[in-house]
Protein backbone atom coordinates (compact mmCIF):
# COMPACT_ATOMS: atom_id res chain seq x y z
CA UNK A 1 0.00 0.00 0.00
CA UNK A 2 3.14 2.58 0.37
CA UNK A 3 4.38 4.40 3.21
CA UNK A 4 1.07 6.28 3.67
CA UNK A 5 -2.12 4.62 4.85
CA UNK A 6 -5.27 4.71 3.29
CA UNK A 7 -7.28 4.83 6.46
CA UNK A 8 -6.50 4.68 10.36
CA UNK A 9 -8.61 4.45 13.21
CA UNK A 10 -9.02 8.32 13.52
CA UNK A 11 -10.46 8.28 9.64
CA UNK A 12 -12.68 5.42 10.68
CA UNK A 13 -13.72 7.33 14.34
CA UNK A 14 -13.92 10.33 11.89
CA UNK A 15 -16.40 8.37 9.30
CA UNK A 16 -18.77 7.24 12.46
CA UNK A 17 -18.71 10.80 13.69
CA UNK A 18 -20.45 12.02 10.72
CA UNK A 19 -23.03 8.92 10.91
CA UNK A 20 -23.87 10.16 14.24
CA UNK A 21 -23.56 13.77 13.59
CA UNK A 22 -25.71 13.00 10.15
CA UNK A 23 -28.76 11.47 12.08
CA UNK A 24 -28.86 14.00 15.18
CA UNK A 25 -29.02 16.78 12.25
CA UNK A 26 -31.39 14.86 10.34
CA UNK A 27 -33.68 14.93 13.54
CA UNK A 28 -33.21 18.73 13.57
CA UNK A 29 -34.84 18.65 9.52
CA UNK A 30 -38.22 16.31 11.51
CA UNK A 31 -36.85 13.13 9.55
CA UNK A 32 -36.39 11.09 12.97
CA UNK A 33 -37.87 11.58 16.44
CA UNK A 34 -36.27 13.97 18.55
CA UNK A 35 -35.11 11.20 21.13
CA UNK A 36 -32.28 10.40 18.60
CA UNK A 37 -30.56 13.28 19.43
CA UNK A 38 -30.40 12.48 23.10
CA UNK A 39 -28.57 8.93 22.14
CA UNK A 40 -26.58 10.09 19.71
CA UNK A 41 -24.91 13.32 22.64
CA UNK A 42 -25.22 10.00 24.70
CA UNK A 43 -23.11 8.05 22.65
CA UNK A 44 -20.86 10.88 21.77
CA UNK A 45 -19.90 10.96 25.53
CA UNK A 46 -19.71 7.22 26.20
CA UNK A 47 -17.09 7.25 23.31
CA UNK A 48 -14.89 10.10 24.81
CA UNK A 49 -14.99 8.57 28.50
CA UNK A 50 -13.73 5.59 26.35
CA UNK A 51 -11.05 7.40 25.13
CA UNK A 52 -10.26 8.83 28.39
CA UNK A 53 -10.51 5.46 29.93
CA UNK A 54 -8.03 3.60 27.62
CA UNK A 55 -5.39 6.62 27.35
CA UNK A 56 -6.11 9.09 30.56
CA UNK A 57 -5.08 12.87 29.79
CA UNK A 58 -5.74 14.58 33.53
CA UNK A 59 -4.35 17.73 32.29
CA UNK A 60 -6.63 17.88 29.19
CA UNK A 61 -9.74 16.38 30.78
CA UNK A 62 -9.84 18.46 33.36
CA UNK A 63 -9.73 21.37 31.05
CA UNK A 64 -12.89 19.94 28.70
CA UNK A 65 -14.92 18.86 31.93
CA UNK A 66 -15.28 22.72 32.73
CA UNK A 67 -15.97 23.86 29.25
CA UNK A 68 -18.93 21.48 29.75
CA UNK A 69 -19.79 22.97 33.00
CA UNK A 70 -19.36 26.65 31.95
CA UNK A 71 -21.90 25.74 28.48
CA UNK A 72 -24.41 23.77 30.85
CA UNK A 73 -24.82 25.75 34.17
CA UNK A 74 -27.76 27.94 32.95
CA UNK A 75 -29.78 24.60 32.23
CA UNK A 76 -28.55 22.97 35.76
CA UNK A 77 -29.71 26.24 37.33
CA UNK A 78 -33.04 26.14 35.99
CA UNK A 79 -33.74 22.60 36.93
CA UNK A 80 -32.62 23.10 40.45
CA UNK A 81 -34.63 26.50 41.24
CA UNK A 82 -37.74 24.47 39.05
CA UNK A 83 -36.71 21.51 41.53
CA UNK A 84 -37.97 23.89 44.42
CA UNK A 85 -40.74 25.05 42.86
CA UNK A 86 -41.85 22.02 41.96
CA UNK A 87 -41.46 20.42 45.58
CA UNK A 88 -43.33 23.23 47.53
CA UNK A 89 -46.22 23.52 44.70
CA UNK A 90 -46.61 19.59 45.75
CA UNK A 91 -46.09 18.33 42.23
CA UNK A 92 -46.44 14.76 41.01
CA UNK A 93 -43.43 12.84 40.49
CA UNK A 94 -44.45 12.31 36.53
CA UNK A 95 -44.96 15.75 36.80
CA UNK A 96 -41.30 16.95 37.64
CA UNK A 97 -40.11 14.55 35.21
CA UNK A 98 -41.86 15.65 32.51
CA UNK A 99 -40.53 19.28 33.82
CA UNK A 100 -36.80 18.13 33.72
CA UNK A 101 -37.16 16.61 29.78
CA UNK A 102 -35.28 20.02 28.70
CA UNK A 103 -32.61 19.94 31.21
CA UNK A 104 -31.43 16.19 30.61
CA UNK A 105 -32.01 16.90 26.50
CA UNK A 106 -29.10 19.98 27.21
CA UNK A 107 -26.95 17.29 28.87
CA UNK A 108 -26.70 15.41 25.85
CA UNK A 109 -26.17 18.28 23.18
CA UNK A 110 -23.67 19.63 25.21
CA UNK A 111 -22.28 16.18 25.88
CA UNK A 112 -22.43 15.99 22.21
CA UNK A 113 -19.65 19.21 21.89
CA UNK A 114 -17.35 18.73 24.74
CA UNK A 115 -17.27 14.79 23.88
CA UNK A 116 -17.21 15.40 20.56
CA UNK A 117 -14.32 17.76 20.39
CA UNK A 118 -12.41 16.40 22.75
CA UNK A 119 -12.38 12.86 20.63
CA UNK A 120 -11.61 15.11 17.41
CA UNK A 121 -10.74 18.65 17.77
CA UNK A 122 -11.28 21.09 15.49
CA UNK A 123 -11.87 18.40 12.92
CA UNK A 124 -15.37 17.67 15.09
CA UNK A 125 -16.52 21.11 14.23
CA UNK A 126 -16.18 21.06 10.65
CA UNK A 127 -17.99 17.85 10.61
CA UNK A 128 -20.81 18.57 12.04
CA UNK A 129 -20.54 21.88 9.69
CA UNK A 130 -20.97 19.18 6.64
CA UNK A 131 -23.16 16.82 8.26
CA UNK A 132 -25.77 20.25 8.66
CA UNK A 133 -25.23 20.77 4.94
CA UNK A 134 -25.90 16.95 3.61
CA UNK A 135 -29.53 16.96 5.88
CA UNK A 136 -30.71 20.26 4.36
CA UNK A 137 -29.30 19.38 1.14
CA UNK A 138 -31.55 15.35 1.50
CA UNK A 139 -34.37 17.61 2.61
CA UNK A 140 -33.70 20.22 -0.68
CA UNK A 141 -34.15 16.88 -2.83
CA UNK A 142 -37.02 15.82 -1.73
CA UNK A 143 -38.69 19.40 -2.12
CA UNK A 144 -37.21 19.72 -5.81
CA UNK A 145 -38.54 15.65 -6.57
CA UNK A 146 -41.91 16.74 -4.97
CA UNK A 147 -42.67 19.84 -7.17
CA UNK A 148 -39.89 20.80 -9.49
CA UNK A 149 -36.07 22.52 -10.09
CA UNK A 150 -37.83 25.55 -11.45
CA UNK A 151 -40.31 25.93 -8.97
CA UNK A 152 -37.89 25.71 -6.31
CA UNK A 153 -35.38 28.00 -7.74
CA UNK A 154 -38.29 30.16 -8.54
CA UNK A 155 -39.60 30.29 -5.17
CA UNK A 156 -36.37 30.61 -3.34
CA UNK A 157 -35.51 34.23 -5.21
CA UNK A 158 -39.31 35.43 -4.58
CA UNK A 159 -37.79 34.42 -0.82
CA UNK A 160 -34.86 36.16 -0.85
CA UNK A 161 -35.27 39.04 -3.18
CA UNK A 162 -38.85 40.19 -0.73
CA UNK A 163 -36.87 39.49 2.57
CA UNK A 164 -39.31 36.65 2.92
CA UNK A 165 -42.38 38.67 2.35
CA UNK A 166 -43.34 36.31 -0.31
CA UNK A 167 -43.30 32.38 0.22
CA UNK A 168 -44.17 29.36 -2.16
CA UNK A 169 -45.56 26.37 -1.34
CA UNK A 170 -42.27 24.25 -2.08
CA UNK A 171 -40.01 26.68 -0.46
CA UNK A 172 -41.87 26.92 2.90
CA UNK A 173 -41.22 23.03 3.00
CA UNK A 174 -37.49 24.18 3.51
CA UNK A 175 -38.10 26.64 6.25
CA UNK A 176 -36.66 24.03 8.94
CA UNK A 177 -36.28 26.23 12.30
CA UNK A 178 -33.64 24.51 13.69
CA UNK A 179 -31.28 24.57 11.30
CA UNK A 180 -31.85 27.77 9.77
CA UNK A 181 -30.72 28.93 13.09
CA UNK A 182 -28.04 27.04 13.11
CA UNK A 183 -26.10 28.24 10.16
CA UNK A 184 -26.37 31.73 11.43
CA UNK A 185 -23.09 31.27 14.26
CA UNK A 186 -21.05 29.38 10.90
CA UNK A 187 -21.87 32.25 9.04
CA UNK A 188 -20.41 34.76 11.89
CA UNK A 189 -17.28 32.29 12.66
CA UNK A 190 -16.46 31.96 9.07
CA UNK A 191 -16.69 35.62 8.62
CA UNK A 192 -14.40 36.71 11.86
CA UNK A 193 -12.36 33.58 11.92
CA UNK A 194 -9.04 33.39 9.72
CA UNK A 195 -7.77 29.51 8.95
CA UNK A 196 -3.57 29.84 8.17
CA UNK A 197 -4.62 33.82 7.52
CA UNK A 198 -7.55 33.06 5.03
CA UNK A 199 -11.25 33.61 4.88
CA UNK A 200 -12.68 29.98 3.82
CA UNK A 201 -15.16 31.31 1.28
CA UNK A 202 -16.28 28.27 0.32
CA UNK A 203 -17.34 27.57 3.53
CA UNK A 204 -19.05 30.89 4.14
CA UNK A 205 -21.14 30.94 0.56
CA UNK A 206 -22.34 27.32 1.94
CA UNK A 207 -23.64 28.19 5.25
CA UNK A 208 -25.20 31.38 3.72
CA UNK A 209 -27.20 29.20 1.11
CA UNK A 210 -28.18 27.10 3.63
CA UNK A 211 -29.24 30.03 6.03
CA UNK A 212 -31.00 31.83 3.83
CA UNK A 213 -33.18 28.95 2.41
CA UNK A 214 -35.32 29.55 6.01
CA UNK A 215 -35.19 33.12 5.14
CA UNK A 216 -36.07 33.44 9.25
CA UNK A 217 -35.60 37.41 9.06
CA UNK A 218 -34.62 37.65 13.05
CA UNK A 219 -31.85 35.43 12.12
CA UNK A 220 -30.48 37.72 9.50
CA UNK A 221 -30.74 40.46 12.22
CA UNK A 222 -29.08 38.16 14.65
CA UNK A 223 -26.04 37.85 12.35
CA UNK A 224 -26.14 41.94 11.52
CA UNK A 225 -26.10 43.21 14.98
CA UNK A 226 -23.15 41.26 16.46
CA UNK A 227 -21.02 42.09 13.65
CA UNK A 228 -21.88 45.67 14.50
CA UNK A 229 -20.97 45.07 17.82
CA UNK A 230 -17.67 43.32 17.57
CA UNK A 231 -15.67 45.79 15.19
CA UNK A 232 -14.99 48.23 18.18
CA UNK A 233 -14.42 44.95 20.44
CA UNK A 234 -11.53 43.75 17.51
CA UNK A 235 -9.45 46.81 17.56
CA UNK A 236 -9.32 47.33 21.55
CA UNK A 237 -6.30 45.55 24.17
CA UNK A 238 -7.54 43.48 26.90
CA UNK A 239 -8.26 46.05 29.15
CA UNK A 240 -10.68 48.26 26.99
CA UNK A 241 -12.15 44.84 25.73
CA UNK A 242 -13.11 44.12 29.07
CA UNK A 243 -14.90 47.72 30.13
CA UNK A 244 -16.66 47.45 26.30
CA UNK A 245 -17.60 43.76 26.94
CA UNK A 246 -19.13 44.86 30.87
CA UNK A 247 -21.09 47.66 28.93
CA UNK A 248 -22.50 45.07 25.79
CA UNK A 249 -23.09 42.73 29.16
CA UNK A 250 -25.32 45.04 31.38
CA UNK A 251 -26.62 47.07 28.44
CA UNK A 252 -27.92 43.73 27.37
CA UNK A 253 -29.48 42.87 30.47
CA UNK A 254 -31.53 46.10 30.91
CA UNK A 255 -32.59 45.80 27.35
CA UNK A 256 -33.92 42.36 28.04
CA UNK A 257 -35.70 43.55 31.06
CA UNK A 258 -37.38 46.50 29.01
CA UNK A 259 -38.53 44.38 26.61
CA UNK A 260 -40.27 42.38 29.01
CA UNK A 261 -41.48 45.45 30.65
CA UNK A 262 -42.93 46.41 26.96
CA UNK A 263 -44.71 44.28 26.63
CA UNK A 264 -46.35 43.79 30.14
CA UNK A 265 -47.46 47.29 29.85
CA UNK A 266 -48.88 46.87 26.77
CA UNK A 267 -45.85 49.18 25.15
CA UNK A 268 -44.76 46.80 22.89
CA UNK A 269 -48.21 45.93 20.81
CA UNK A 270 -48.64 49.64 20.54
CA UNK A 271 -45.35 49.93 18.93
CA UNK A 272 -45.72 47.00 16.20
CA UNK A 273 -49.20 48.69 15.54
CA UNK A 274 -47.94 51.87 14.98
CA UNK A 275 -44.95 50.53 12.60
CA UNK A 276 -47.35 48.30 10.96
CA UNK A 277 -45.27 45.47 11.96
CA UNK A 278 -46.61 41.50 11.36
CA UNK A 279 -45.43 39.54 14.24
CA UNK A 280 -47.34 36.82 13.04
CA UNK A 281 -49.49 36.30 16.43
CA UNK A 282 -46.94 36.55 19.04
CA UNK A 283 -48.78 39.32 20.10
CA UNK A 284 -51.64 37.28 20.72
CA UNK A 285 -49.39 34.69 22.91
CA UNK A 286 -47.73 37.25 25.09
CA UNK A 287 -50.81 38.46 26.03
CA UNK A 288 -52.62 35.48 26.97
CA UNK A 289 -49.88 35.01 29.21
CA UNK A 290 -49.98 38.42 30.85
CA UNK A 291 -51.94 37.35 34.25
CA UNK A 292 -49.46 34.39 34.92
CA UNK A 293 -46.21 36.70 35.61
CA UNK A 294 -45.32 39.91 37.41
CA UNK A 295 -42.68 42.09 36.52
CA UNK A 296 -41.42 42.15 40.87
CA UNK A 297 -38.87 40.27 43.03
CA UNK A 298 -41.83 38.17 44.57
CA UNK A 299 -42.51 36.59 41.47
CA UNK A 300 -40.42 33.02 41.77
CA UNK A 301 -41.60 31.72 38.52
CA UNK A 302 -44.06 28.39 37.76
CA UNK A 303 -41.17 25.94 36.23
CA UNK A 304 -39.62 24.61 33.33
CA UNK A 305 -41.80 23.43 30.65
CA UNK A 306 -44.94 25.25 32.31
CA UNK A 307 -45.29 26.83 28.72
CA UNK A 308 -45.18 23.70 27.37
CA UNK A 309 -47.11 21.99 29.38
CA UNK A 310 -50.13 24.33 29.50
CA UNK A 311 -49.73 25.07 26.19
CA UNK A 312 -50.20 21.58 25.49
CA UNK A 313 -52.99 20.45 27.52
CA UNK A 314 -55.40 23.70 27.42
CA UNK A 315 -54.78 24.63 23.29
CA UNK A 316 -53.88 21.53 21.95
CA UNK A 317 -51.02 23.01 19.71
CA UNK A 318 -47.77 24.43 21.27
CA UNK A 319 -46.21 27.33 20.57
CA UNK A 320 -43.80 27.87 23.16
CA UNK A 321 -44.59 31.86 23.14
CA UNK A 322 -41.83 32.74 20.13
CA UNK A 323 -40.12 34.47 23.11
CA UNK A 324 -37.47 32.92 25.56
CA UNK A 325 -36.85 36.08 27.19
CA UNK A 326 -40.41 36.31 28.57
CA UNK A 327 -40.87 32.39 28.39
CA UNK A 328 -37.90 31.91 31.49
CA UNK A 329 -39.54 34.79 32.93
CA UNK A 330 -42.51 32.75 33.26
CA UNK A 331 -40.79 30.04 34.23
CA UNK A 332 -37.97 30.97 36.71
CA UNK A 333 -38.88 33.47 37.89
CA UNK A 334 -37.21 37.46 39.02
CA UNK A 335 -33.98 36.10 40.65
CA UNK A 336 -33.30 32.99 38.41
CA UNK A 337 -34.03 35.04 35.05
CA UNK A 338 -31.56 38.00 36.43
CA UNK A 339 -29.09 35.29 37.58
CA UNK A 340 -28.87 33.48 34.13
CA UNK A 341 -28.99 36.66 31.84
CA UNK A 342 -25.57 37.87 34.17
CA UNK A 343 -23.91 34.53 33.94
CA UNK A 344 -24.31 34.07 30.14
CA UNK A 345 -23.33 37.41 28.80
CA UNK A 346 -21.45 39.03 32.04
CA UNK A 347 -19.85 35.83 33.96
CA UNK A 348 -18.85 33.18 31.43
CA UNK A 349 -17.06 35.96 28.93
CA UNK A 350 -15.17 37.35 31.77
CA UNK A 351 -14.30 34.11 33.26
CA UNK A 352 -12.10 33.08 29.88
CA UNK A 353 -11.26 36.78 29.08
CA UNK A 354 -9.53 36.68 32.32
CA UNK A 355 -8.04 33.34 32.32
CA UNK A 356 -7.17 33.04 28.44
CA UNK A 357 -7.22 36.92 27.56
CA UNK A 358 -10.04 38.73 26.16
CA UNK A 359 -9.29 37.47 22.81
CA UNK A 360 -10.52 34.24 23.17
CA UNK A 361 -13.75 35.27 24.32
CA UNK A 362 -14.68 36.74 21.44
CA UNK A 363 -16.84 34.22 19.49
CA UNK A 364 -18.67 33.45 22.48
CA UNK A 365 -19.74 37.49 23.22
CA UNK A 366 -20.44 37.37 19.42
CA UNK A 367 -22.36 34.14 19.37
CA UNK A 368 -24.06 34.72 23.00
CA UNK A 369 -25.39 38.33 21.23
CA UNK A 370 -26.69 36.12 18.71
CA UNK A 371 -28.70 33.88 20.21
CA UNK A 372 -30.03 36.54 22.68
CA UNK A 373 -31.07 38.17 19.40
CA UNK A 374 -32.81 35.09 17.93
CA UNK A 375 -34.44 34.57 22.32
CA UNK A 376 -36.75 37.85 20.95
CA UNK A 377 -39.21 36.74 18.77
CA UNK A 378 -38.33 32.49 18.59
CA UNK A 379 -37.99 29.88 20.68
CA UNK A 380 -33.76 29.08 20.03
CA UNK A 381 -33.09 28.17 23.82
CA UNK A 382 -33.21 24.79 22.99
CA UNK A 383 -32.32 24.20 19.65
CA UNK A 384 -29.81 21.60 18.80
CA UNK A 385 -28.26 23.51 15.70
CA UNK A 386 -28.02 26.82 17.06
CA UNK A 387 -26.52 25.54 20.69
CA UNK A 388 -23.86 22.86 19.44
CA UNK A 389 -22.73 25.51 16.93
CA UNK A 390 -22.12 28.00 19.22
CA UNK A 391 -20.42 26.10 21.51
CA UNK A 392 -18.60 24.45 19.51
CA UNK A 393 -17.00 27.55 17.80
CA UNK A 394 -17.09 29.61 21.06
CA UNK A 395 -14.91 26.14 21.96
CA UNK A 396 -12.28 26.24 19.02
CA UNK A 397 -12.04 30.08 19.40
CA UNK A 398 -10.72 29.97 23.19
CA UNK A 399 -8.95 26.23 22.33
CA UNK A 400 -7.00 28.76 19.21
CA UNK A 401 -6.40 31.50 21.85
CA UNK A 402 -5.17 28.92 24.37
CA UNK A 403 -2.67 26.94 22.03
CA UNK A 404 -1.36 30.46 20.30
CA UNK A 405 -0.63 31.55 24.07
CA UNK A 406 1.09 29.10 24.87
CA UNK A 407 3.37 29.04 21.89
CA UNK A 408 4.30 32.31 22.75
CA UNK A 409 4.74 31.55 26.55
CA UNK A 410 7.16 28.55 25.13
CA UNK A 411 4.68 25.52 26.67
CA UNK A 412 3.51 22.40 24.76
CA UNK A 413 -0.06 21.37 25.29
CA UNK A 414 -1.50 18.25 24.54
CA UNK A 415 -2.42 17.78 20.73
CA UNK A 416 -6.84 17.00 21.04
CA UNK A 417 -8.65 14.84 19.03
CA UNK A 418 -5.08 12.59 18.20
CA UNK A 419 -4.14 10.19 20.27
CA UNK A 420 -5.69 7.12 18.67
CA UNK A 421 -3.36 4.13 17.76
CA UNK A 422 -2.62 4.58 14.12
CA UNK A 423 -3.84 1.08 12.19
CA UNK A 424 -3.55 0.40 8.47
CA UNK A 425 -6.04 -1.60 6.26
Amino acid sequence: MGKRALFTTEHLGKALFMVLALLANLCACYYFNVGLKYIVGLVIMGWAALAFAINPDFQLIKRYIKYFLLFYFPFLLFWIWSLVIWISSFQTVDYIIRGSLNTIYMITAVGYVVGSYYLFGESAVYLNFYTMCIANTVKLVQTILASSVGQVFSEYIALVTSFASETGQAISAMELHDMAFGFGPYILFFLLYRKNGKLRLGHLLLAIFYFSLAMKRIAIAAVILPLVLILPYLKMGDKARRVYGAVLGYGGILLAFLYLWSIKAGVFYDIVDALGINVMSRDAFYARYSSFYELAPSFLGLGVRFVYRYEEAVEGVVHQLHNIFLQMYIEVGFWTWFAWLWYEIRFRIYAIGKRVGFQGAIFLLVSTIYMWTTFTTDNTLYYWPPNVAYMYLSLLWVEKTIREKSRKEGQNLPLVGRRRLRITF
